[in-house]
């Protein structure tokens, strides 16, 4: 049974949310403040966890782009001005990813 389905990503720089095998990501947006993806999965599938990273605007990016795929940029409005974050997804393990660089996620 296919539905979209949103997600809220933990806090920190590298968020793991449970999605069912399969599902297909289709953005990211902060909601209320808070920072969402969309999801569209099968229900009936078994939940796998799934590693994004957020990063700010200008931030250093030491992971190979071929094991991140892009979800989406957003940003919100702060008093210090705005806040703008990308959300990539971790895919693939392989030597320099962060996966496989024992950050603890």
């Amino acid at each position: 049974m296919m539905r979209t389905w949103k997600y809220i990503l933990p806090s920190g720089e590298f968020p793991v949310v449970k999605i069912p095998r399969g599902g297909k990501v289709l953005g990211f947006r902060f909601l209320n403040k808070v920072p969402t993806i969309w999801a569209y999965v099968n229900i009936t599938e078994p939940e796998e966890l799934r590693k994004f990273w957020m990063v700010e605007t200008g931030q250093k990016m030491e992971i190979d782009p071929k094991y991140l795929s892009f979800v989406g940029t957003d940003y919100m409005d702060t008093p210090d001005g705005p806040y703008i974050i990308h959300c990539y997804e971790l895919v693939l393990l392989g030597k320099g990813n962060i996966l496989s660089m024992g950050m603890g996620i």
